[in-house]
């Protein structure tokens, strides 16, 4: 047999030359002059092509490395009219094919062609109206641009682009003619297109004439519109006409208030052409009835035109006016008003009343009114109060229309009667049997009312407190209203303050007196002041503490409290009888047991007079001296203790805060039989804990230490441990016992226990953790 495989290696060669399977131009073999094709070699589905060589009428024009082969080739007069294009192939491993051969067609590109289709040429149009030229264009190729152009009685040129470019179209071009053509001249047209080769093509023509088809322009040069003629009257009319071709005829129309028609002939017919016309106005004519004028115009075409105003008939007939007081009565209250209505009439519009009043009162005005055939306007007049009875007001009231026609007076009397009615007055505040305190003021607000008006309002005051005051109300109005101020001094007895208002009219009557009473009452507390001990004193409260309070008051004080809160807690009440306008009472507060760390005392006094009113003192507040020496709460380990851990640190709680500085190894010490131990100290929970650690741990074992706090120890406030404190505690004993396995996990000897099962040992007592290594534990 063979030992080892055999293996062998070949390589193949590519023999096999490429072949261009078709070789076509893009658009197909008959191509214009002066155009490009594109010219496309198709190789089938082989992929080692090399590259493609293009030849042009023998001549190697491109060598193309890559897909798609192809060749953009320029249609140029040297090509000769049937180019030859030939193409083969070369793949990577240099087979080269053979040639594949297209015949191409080369066809001439001829000038392209513009016709101008419509209108016809000949054809008349209108002045000022629009035409739409339309041009067709041709090409074999492409159209890229046509131009137009008129000359003559129209002057315009307009190119239009064709994009994309096409071989056939219809362009339009509008223009307008111009309004001012003369009629019978002639606009020519001509158009020419240009192909993509910017070849033009011959110019084409046409021409239009202009037919006149604007009308003249006509207008009344005279009276304008508006202006105003009398009845009778004969109105002088000038017409004027102009027009682009010629005038034949002016003609003039009058209706409504006058009848009138003319026509006149212009011979021979004039571009622009003036005259008057007489027309006569109707002597019956009113002002309410237009005059319509209304001039035509027609040139040699038959265009007519026509143009129209209005005048109106001047006003010659005067309103007329009548007087009429508003609600009818013709007899007026003194200081009161009253209203006269003019109502006016008029054939064509009311613009304006004129008032004017004599006698008792002496006045005047003028009213314009909203234009309108009927048409009312008002004259209020303000009586004086002071008008004397029976005394007369003569009204006189003329109306005057737009055209400044002016009516005959209207004339209205009208008699006074005098004021003999008395205002009312009402108190609207206080309300009756108010309270106002001592050193207070009271706010009379009052308001009176009257038929005419209120002129005065005035109150007087009577009882513990007395006043009175006078407003005048100017000028006099009804209602008014008015506000007057009273003082209550401090030292006024309790009582009632009764008030009387009364109100005046201009006539001067006087109203019956409104009446209102309030209560003065006491409303002013004591004054109170504790004045011993004072702010911030120190006070030693193995003594108690002595409280001196002062009230005053006007009306009489008639208790007096003190309390104290804090470090103690304290309230007294001393009634005063008889009540007395000033009064001092001390008061001693003791200490039911001393505060362990001092403190503050807050004392607050008040007192009542005999009106119930209560002063309060401002707080006073003491501070309280700390007598209490601190003593020993707790400390740990306990007293007595045995078993200590050796690790122990000795804890001392205190019953208040130490000062630090008392604190050291001569006035905290901790001790064997064999000397003192060195500890360092650290304070917590606000200094009442001291904690002593050994300098040196674990302590011995089974060793019996003393704690000492002696009496150089104080609190913050100087206070010294009353007596020394000791306390005892033993260490533990050593540990001689070893650790025991107490169980296993699996138990010993089980049997199917999964892979993925903890083996967990437990002992009987805690072990030394850094004696677990792979030397004393193992699994195997």
């Amino acid at each position: 047999t063979q030992s080892a495989p055999l293996t062998y290696a070949f390589a193949t060669i590519d023999t096999e030359p490429p072949v261009v399977q078709a070789l076509t131009a893009a658009g197909g073999s008959s191509v214009f002059a002066g155009s490009t094709t594109t010219i496309t070699a198709d190789v089938g589905g082989v992929t080692d092509i090399a590259f493609v060589e293009f030849l042009v009428n023998g001549q190697l024009v491109l060598t193309q490395r890559s897909a798609p082969f192809s060749l953009a080739l320029s249609i140029t007069s040297g090509l000769g009219l049937s180019p030859t294009v030939m193409a083969r192939a070369t793949d990577l491993s240099g087979n080269v094919g053979p040639f594949q051969t297209l015949v191409l067609s080369v066809q001439p590109d001829t000038p392209p062609t513009a016709t101008i289709i419509s209108p016809s040429s000949g054809a008349t149009v209108g002045t000022g109206s629009p035409v739409t030229i339309t041009v067709r264009v041709t090409d074999d190729f492409g159209v890229a641009q046509v131009a137009f152009q008129a000359t003559g009685a129209l002057n315009t040129s307009i190119t239009t682009t064709l994009t994309p470019s096409v071989t056939t179209r219809d362009v339009p071009f509008t223009v307008f003619v111009p309004r001012d053509a003369a009629p019978g001249n002639t606009i020519a047209l001509r158009a020419i297109a240009v192909d993509t080769r910017r070849q033009q093509s011959p110019a084409a023509s046409s021409s239009l004439v202009v037919g006149d088809t604007t009308p003249p322009t006509v207008r009344i040069v005279s009276p304008s519109p508006g202006s105003q003629v009398g009845p009778g009257d004969t109105v002088s009319v000038l017409v004027s006409a102009d027009d682009n071709g010629q005038i034949a005829s002016l003609s003039l129309e009058a209706s409504g208030a006058a009848t009138f028609s003319e026509t006149r002939s212009v011979s021979p017919p004039q571009r622009s052409v003036a005259t008057t016309f007489q027309v006569p106005v109707s002597s019956t004519a009113t002002a309410d009835q237009p005059l319509v004028l209304t001039a035509r115009a027609q040139d040699t075409a038959g265009n007519p035109a026509s143009s129209a105003i209005t005048l109106r008939i001047r006003d010659l007939v005067p309103p007329s006016v009548t007087l009429a007081v508003v609600g009818g009565a013709t007899t007026v209250t003194a200081g009161k008003s009253v209203t006269v209505r003019a109502t006016a009439t008029d054939n064509v519009a009311v613009a304006a009343v004129d008032f004017q009043a004599s006698g008792a009162v002496v006045d005047s005005r003028s009213v314009t009114v909203v234009p309108a055939p009927t048409a009312t306007a008002d004259f209020t007049i303000n009586v004086p109060a002071a008008a004397a009875d029976g005394s007369g007001i003569i009204v006189t009231g003329h109306a005057r229309d737009a055209s400044g026609n002016v009516s005959p007076d209207a004339t209205l009397n009208l008699v006074v009667a005098g004021d003999r009615t008395p205002p009312t007055v009402t108190v609207l505040s206080p309300a009756e049997g108010a309270q106002v305190g001592l050193g207070q003021s009271v706010t009379l607000t009052v308001q009176a009312t009257d038929d005419v008006a209120v002129s005065r309002i005035a109150f007087t005051a009577t009882g513990v407190v007395s006043g009175g005051d006078t407003r005048t109300i100017s000028p006099a109005i009804t209602p008014a209203g008015t506000s007057f101020t009273l003082a209550v001094p401090v030292d006024t007895a309790p009582g009632t303050i009764a008030f009387s208002v009364t109100a005046s009219d201009p006539a001067g009557n006087i109203s019956s007196p409104a009446i209102r009473t309030v209560r003065v009452v006491d409303s002013i507390a004591p004054v109170v002041q504790i004045t011993s001990p004072t702010q911030g004193t120190v006070i030693d409260p193995r003594t108690p503490v002595s409280a001196i309070v002062s009230a005053t008051d006007s009306a009489g004080v008639t208790e007096i409290t003190l309390s104290a809160a804090g470090a103690a807690s304290f309230t007294e009440t001393r009634p005063i009888s008889p009540a007395a306008a000033s009064r001092t009472e001390t008061f001693s507060i003791a200490f039911a047991s001393l505060p362990s760390s001092g403190g503050s005392l807050t004392l607050d006094a008040r007192a009542r007079d005999t009106a119930g009113n209560q002063g309060v003192a401002a707080s006073v507040t003491i501070a309280v001296r700390d007598v209490v020496p601190p003593t020993v709460a707790e400390v740990n380990p306990s007293p007595g203790a045995t078993e200590a851990d050796p690790n122990t640190a000795v804890i001392i709680r205190f019953s208040e805060a130490v000062a630090r500085a008392t604190v050291s190894e001569s006035t905290l010490r901790l001790t064997t039989t064999a000397g003192t131990v060195p500890v360092t100290f650290t304070f917590s929970d606000g200094d009442r804990i001291v904690t002593l650690t050994p300098v040196s741990r674990p302590l011995p074992l089974r060793t019996r230490f003393t704690l000492t706090v002696g009496t150089g120890v104080t609190d913050v406030a100087g206070n010294a441990l009353a007596q020394t404190f000791a306390s005892t505690f033993t260490t533990a004993s050593p540990d001689v016992v070893p650790p025991r396995v107490a169980a296993v996990i699996p138990a010993d000897g089980a049997t199917e226990v999964s892979v993925a099962t903890a083996i967990q040992v437990t002992f009987t007592e805690a072990i030394d953790t850094g004696t677990i290594s792979p030397a004393s534990f193992a699994v195997t």
